[in-house]
């Protein structure tokens, strides 16, 4: 997570939505001139902003990385929650639901199985979860109230990123390239479409379905699967 008293915003990170990437991006924004960020870091506060820890093993206790937007709240002054432009990376649910799985779901044996084999046990993976795990609810609002003023949408990080800098006027702003974090993780590019049959569909659907509402993707799997297909060629372009 990341507040920026200058820019004027907050970013909040649900996990497996390119959030590392962007939130790296950003943190220049957050901290005294010539700041250089890094993909692990302790909590940083000063005049600037804050900077959420990131590591394997946060102190949730202050400020860090996955902070959900209730507990942050609570932590920031008032007058900084209530004014400042409240922003978090997003992704289509049915995506992120495979991201996860090639993240936290397969095992080594797992890796090393015939590619053939990988849609069938995200299935089964999937089923294992509860409906809730899908959702990225917990980020987006506080009890049943959508929180956020802005989205960072996975599927189109250029543009949603540079309206992003354009609202909060950092459009000038010298930051470079936007970093590639954690893309090796998922190593095979399987469509979508493959991993899903009707149940897991449903259980994604009915586990992410504030999600689904508020973000405004569809509940197709074929309208991600072509969703995603566009941002890899984006990447390979």
């Amino acid at each position: 997570m990341l507040v920026s008293h200058p820019y004027k915003f907050i970013f909040l990170k649900p996990g497996k939505t390119a959030g590392t990437s962007v939130e790296v991006f950003l943190e220049p924004l957050c901290a005294a001139p010539g700041h250089t960020p890094s993909h692990a870091t302790p909590p940083i506060e000063s005049e600037y902003g804050v900077i959420g820890e990131r590591g394997p093993d946060p102190d949730k206790s202050g400020f860090y990385n996955h902070i959900w937007p209730d507990e942050l709240v609570e932590r920031l002054p008032a007058e900084v929650w209530r004014d400042y432009v409240k922003t978090a990376t997003v992704r289509n649910p049915f995506d992120r639901a495979v991201s996860a799985f090639h993240h936290f779901g397969l095992t080594d044996a797992d890796r090393d199985a015939p590619q053939s084999q990988i849609p069938g046990l995200f299935r089964r993976w999937a089923m294992e979860r509860s409906p809730a795990y899908f959702t990225i609810k917990r980020y987006l609002a506080i009890g049943d109230a959508p929180c956020l003023d802005h989205f960072i949408r996975y599927e189109d990080l250029e543009g949603t990123i540079s309206a992003f800098l354009e609202k909060v006027g950092a459009a000038d702003a010298r930051l470079g390239a936007l970093p590639r974090l954690k893309t090796d993780i998922r190593k095979v590019d399987i469509p979508l479409v493959e991993y899903y049959d009707a149940a897991v569909r449903d259980r994604v659907i009915e586990g992410a379905r504030f999600d689904f509402d508020h973000l405004g993707y569809s509940t197709s799997v074929e309208d991600a699967d072509r969703a995603r297909a566009g941002v890899a060629a984006a990447a390979k372009g």
